[in-house]
């Protein structure tokens, strides 16, 4: 399953339900992940990118990581630990939107008020 080419995404409201099941589906599929909230995520979410997490999608295949690649040094062929950051910011605000999508090549919008 291609998601789209390879780069770093944004998630708005990466923080949520939503928009985490979304950061796994991307970082499964070997791109970077910029986690944007206004609200941290919960403690430990940065045990949901594990090798392990990630190796159970393993169909999807992108970036050229696949659940069948073993080179990659982790469980199933991924990363032991995804790229997946987060960084804090008011979509409200231009100044937190410039600084957060810094970088940035693709934004998924899932964030609500």
């Amino acid at each position: 399953m291609e998601l789209l080419p390879c780069g770093v995404a944004a998630i708005t409201g990466g923080a949520g339900f939503v928009g985490m099941r979304l950061a796994q589906k991307l970082a499964a599929a070997g791109q970077s992940v910029v986690l944007l909230d206004l609200r941290p995520p919960a403690p430990g979410w940065q045990n949901r990118f594990s090798a392990e997490v990630l190796a159970k999608d393993a169909n999807v295949q992108s970036c050229g990581i696949s659940g069948q690649d073993s080179q990659n040094g982790g469980a199933g062929g991924f990363p032991s630990q995804a790229k997946v950051s987060f960084r804090q910011a008011d979509l409200r605000r231009l100044g937190d939107l410039l600084a957060g999508f810094q970088g940035v090549d693709t934004v998924y919008h899932v964030a609500s008020f």
